[in-house]
């Protein structure tokens, strides 16, 4: 009851979510420790349990709630063992198991009573050497043919729940066993489209996080796909999943197409369109950001300004939006040298620093920011360079607050170029060489703990270390200028590590 109570929009506007989540966690706790140890009651207090710790993770962000939770869901703890062994001797009739009661442990629901999650179950938007029959709850073996003993719905529940616990602590290698076995279980119990669709899908994630084989991967989204059909509830997760595997694969059209249509399917008015468009605008943006993207920068800030335009205005995510519009601004300014574009973008820069409210996302605005501010002393006559050094100074310092100083972070040592790069502009020849060598020894210390790194990055650090400084910036050739002034990085990888998780 209070963790029903803690989804409905009362606790929601009146902040009482975590609070009831929590009394909600400590009487499940109480209900799951006094349950005999093979019983059902254990089975599904523990599944109830792992799914509301769950769910403070998603409020809270406190990992220590998915660590319990594995541990609630380990297969080697009481009644697991036993349940885990029923379950995998178990097979259905010749005819399949019949629809049955929810009470019977029937294969309608895909958690049935055990530990459905908020979200649906697909968390976005994861054997035993005790044989013996448990001593409380129904008769498990031999099961009816006609029936699914409720062992097998709470070990298939079980794995799901434990495949996701493991995808959100980004743990896709050991989640892809667990989400595999959950999917043959369903299949064994013949469970319709609508509940087999969440968990092919969680195992296609799985599986191209822990870098599977791409065909192997499209073959699993394939699955997905099919199974939900045309049902809009099961389609948008889908195509969402099936856009970032295209993205990242280097299948821009196809990314498109996917995004778009997802768009489509989304309510005009509901959270999963901003995520959906602003996914699909960082995707546009990164492409936007390359030598050749001025055939796509338009469509960036687009995709990025209808995203911004349906956010809450009160929303936590409004900051980074600002920042990425004014990112996609700064962009096409870059291709297409229309000064209002400059302005605009440093001003929704500057409103997104102030109103961004995770440290890694200041980090990368302070760096757009800072470009923004250089090119506006070169082009447009701005007075001082020592705003754009704040800028990047900020950066490497909110940086550091968000990944830590060892090994660092690109984004950091990207900062301290551009510490250095304006220093040189100063007529500060040795605090920028001292800037450039920073972000040198950053970068060498991301390679030492085997970081990924753009080389191209890094040989351009060496590059401006060794360049002598120009004795008169400001009346620079337009190609030399573009070859001393810090490179137009797009947002790094790094800042979507800091999730951001629905607070409200």
């Amino acid at each position: 009851m209070l963790r029903a109570e803690a989804g409905t929009a009362g606790a929601r506007a009146e902040g009482r979510r975590a609070g009831l989540l929590r009394e909600a966690a400590a009487e499940l706790a109480g209900a799951y420790g006094a349950a005999p140890a093979d019983s059902r009651d254990r089975a599904e207090a523990a599944l109830e349990l792992a799914a509301c710790r769950r769910e403070l993770w998603q409020l809270t962000a406190d990992r220590d709630q998915l660590t319990e939770a594995l541990v609630t869901l380990d297969g080697e703890v009481p009644p697991w063992p036993a349940v885990t062994a029923v379950a995998r001797d178990w097979r259905p009739g010749p005819e399949g198991p019949e629809d049955t009661a929810p009470g019977d442990g029937g294969s309608g629901d895909a958690a049935g009573a055990y530990g459905r999650t908020r979200d649906g179950g697909s968390g976005h938007g994861p054997g035993g050497a005790d044989t013996g029959v448990p001593a409380a709850g129904p008769e498990p073996s031999p099961a009816s043919r006609d029936r699914v003993p409720w062992e097998v719905t709470a070990h298939r529940a079980r794995l799901l729940l434990r495949g996701r616990v493991l995808l959100d602590l980004r743990r896709p290698g050991a989640a892809e066993p667990v989400l595999r076995e959950a999917c043959a279980v369903l299949l064994r119990e013949r469970v319709p489209d609508a509940v087999r669709g969440p968990a092919l899908l969680d195992l296609a994630r799985a599986m191209r996080r822990a870098g599977a084989e791409d065909a192997e991967t499209r073959r699993a989204f394939g699955r997905a796909l099919e199974a939900a059909g045309d049902d809009p509830d099961l389609l948008l997760p889908c195509l969402a999943a099936l856009a970032a595997f295209h993205d990242a694969a280097g299948e821009t059209g196809e990314a498109d197409a996917a995004y778009e249509r997802a768009a489509l399917l989304a309510p005009a008015d509901g959270p999963v369109r901003v995520q959906l468009l602003t996914a699909w605008g960082e995707s546009l943006l990164r492409r936007a950001s390359a030598g050749d993207g001025a055939g796509v920068v338009d469509r960036a800030e687009y995709v990025l300004r209808e995203a911004l335009k349906s956010l809450p205005a009160r929303s936590a995510h409004r900051g980074r939006l600002q920042g990425l519009v004014g990112s996609a601004l700064a962009q096409r300014f870059r291709h297409l040298g229309f000064l209002p574009d400059l302005f605009e973008s440093r001003h929704l820069l500057g409103q997104a620093v102030r109103a961004a409210t995770d440290a890694a996302v200041r980090a990368e605005v302070w760096l757009q920011l800072g470009r923004v501010r250089l090119e506006g002393w070169y082009h447009a006559g701005a007075p001082v360079l020592v705003e754009a050094l704040q800028a990047y100074e900020n950066a490497e310092r909110e940086a550091e607050a968000a990944h830590g100083g060892d090994p660092g972070s690109v984004t950091a040592a990207r900062a301290r170029h551009g510490c250095g790069a304006v220093l040189a502009l100063m007529g500060r020849t040795g605090a920028a060489r001292g800037a450039f060598q920073a972000a040198l020894e950053q970068w060498q210390r991301l390679v030492g703990a085997l970081r990924e790194v753009d080389w191209a990055d890094v040989e351009l650090t060496r590059r401006a270390e060794r360049r002598p400084p120009p004795t008169d910036a400001r009346s620079l050739p337009e190609p030399d200028w573009r070859e001393t002034a810090p490179p137009w990085w797009p947002w790094s990888e790094e800042w979507a590590d800091t999730r951001e998780l629905d607070r409200s």
